[in-house]
This record gives structure tokens, sequence and C-alpha cells, in this order.
């Protein structure tokens, strides 16, 4: 792109998140533990269950239900805990 030539203001560069999305987009099973503590019998429990996860530099996350309480929680992490290879089958480039 040519300096001076963009319709997004100053220190915009169109690659933002809120502009261009997630790297990538997939669904995956994580083992993980509900957090309502206060709400939930199966609190701290791990339990597998699918997803729909998002990245976006170097980092994923994802919401789930927790099939006990019904109560929403969310999990993140980084592309890190990936292999290289896994890394690069979520990774659009």
């Amino acid at each position: 792109m040519y300096a001076g030539l963009s319709n997004y203001p100053a220190g915009v560069t169109g690659r933002e998140y809120e502009i261009a999305g997630p790297d990538s987009e997939w669904t995956e099973t994580k083992e993980v533990a509900c957090q309502w503590e206060d709400d939930c019998p199966d609190f701290d429990k791990e339990i597998e269950i699918e997803m729909d996860l998002e990245s976006y530099r170097g980092e994923w996350w994802g919401e789930w239900t927790c099939p006990t309480c019904n109560r929403k929680n969310d999990a993140q992490g980084d592309m890190s805990d990936y292999e290289r290879d896994d890394y690069d089958r979520y990774f659009d480039r």
C-alpha cells in the first residue's frame, strides 16, 4: 500500500483484529474445568468438551458451556501450546 493512500485513520493498518478478524478458526476437543465455584457441583472437575476456537497473533480462545450447571466459561491459551505442525495447520497464512 502506498503511504498516504489509505482510508484508515492515522495509526490504523487494517490488520487489527477488529478489522481483519481472527488469524484462524477451528473446532477442537479441549480439557476444561467449570469456574463457577458457587453454582456448579462439578466446579474444577476436568472434562473434555468440543468448542469453537479462534486465534490471533499467537493466542487462542473460545467459549464453552458447562454441561452440569449450564453456565458459560472462557478458555484461552498461547499458540505455543501447539506443536509446530499443529500451529501451521491452525494458522491461516
